[in-house]
């Protein structure tokens, strides 16, 4: 009886756990449409997925995005909002090693 629960179990954790269903629950990946948006451009740098085929150019255009972002916390969010802008500005920091590491990885397009 153990052994048929233990299986049971271990079949829905495995399609509990499935790729596909992993990407489905995560945000969507980086894309040079959603950073020239104005009304998307800091939470897709922010928080979409790298892809593994982002171009140097995208990464580094949500480098720049992330850039000003930062300042804007620093010069307006960090003196009226003390108690959130700190962890903010940190995890900003955080997501730019990541695009900083992608970027290095990536090829830098050709025209």
């Amino acid at each position: 009886m153990a052994q048929a629960d233990q299986s049971h179990f271990t079949a829905k954790l495995a399609a509990l756990l499935a790729p596909r269903d992993l990407v489905a629950l995560m945000d969507p990946p980086l894309s040079e449409k959603a950073l020239v948006d104005p009304n998307l451009d800091v939470d897709a740098a922010m928080d979409h997925w790298i892809p593994s085929c982002a171009s140097h150019e995208m990464l580094g255009q949500a480098q720049r995005c992330l850039l000003k972002y930062v300042a804007w916390l620093y010069e307006e969010a960090l003196p009226s909002h003390p108690s959130w802008a700190p962890d903010e500005i940190n995890r900003a920091v955080r997501r730019l090693v990541e695009l900083r590491i992608a970027a290095r990885k990536a090829r830098p397009t050709l025209h």
